[in-house]
């Protein structure tokens, strides 16, 4: 975790723009940046997986970006975008210690007993149980799964997805068109945004048109959450 906080930090620091020193700070310090997890129960759903998956963005915006030298992007955009993009999961994840219910502990106790095995009472989160549940039914025979810790969703700031990030990001810095554009369609037509009429005839159709960052940061994102980023 610390060599990925110290390459965030590099990479950040090589922006030379105002305000970056106290996005830094503010990062560092203030959030849990480097700690949340990426996901509830998807990709990078551990301690630290935001920044994991953060960079795994900007890797593979700078290997999309390298197969396009003759239109690249400048580098400082890349870093932008990859790693402020998902700021909305910010102080946005909490441990999820809820209990296992008594219809779940009995259920999984049910299909333990074939096994002549039990489980640890203070492993017995409703999430963990499920997990538990759900192996048994698949594999009776199957290992357990790791445990570990579980999060849920605790929002302070409901703005969105990307605008969240794009709102968050613009307290410290000025983004370029293209830049905050990127951040704010990063989902591509997953966003939900993306659902609806709009009179200006579709941001996102023109944005993608507009600035090839737009597509590059879709497709970064995509691969890093659906082939690199890990789940536990």
């Amino acid at each position: 975790m610390n060599e990925i906080m110290e390459e965030i930090l590099v990479l950040l620091k090589f922006c030379k723009r105002d305000g970056m020193d106290s996005l830094i700070h503010w990062l560092k310090n203030e959030t849990d940046y480097f700690q949340a997890p990426a996901s509830t129960k998807y990709h990078g759903n551990y301690e630290g997986g935001l920044a994991a998956h953060s960079l795994n963005v900007y890797d593979s915006l700078v290997v999309i970006n390298d197969q396009f030298a003759e239109k690249g992007v400048d580098p400082e955009s890349l870093i932008v975008v990859a790693l402020l993009h998902d700021l909305c999961k910010i102080d946005y994840y909490v441990m999820d210690s809820e209990p296992a219910t008594s219809a779940q502990m009995n259920y999984v106790n049910d299909l333990l007993s074939k096994r002549s095995e039990t489980i640890n009472s203070a492993e017995c989160t409703k999430a963990y149980v499920s997990k538990i549940i759900e192996m048994l039914k698949n594999d009776p025979q199957g290992e357990f799964p790791v445990f570990a810790p579980s999060y849920k969703v605790e929002e302070e700031l409901p703005l969105g997805h990307g605008e969240k990030s794009l709102y968050l990001a613009t307290q410290f810095i000025t983004l370029k068109p293209e830049e905050a554009m990127a951040i704010r369609w990063h989902l591509g037509m997953h966003d939900v945004g993306t659902h609806f009429f709009y009179p200006s005839g579709g941001p996102i159709q023109q944005a993608i048109r507009q600035h090839k960052l737009v597509p590059m940061m879709i497709s970064a994102d995509y691969l890093a959450t659906w082939m690199i980023d890990e789940t536990i």
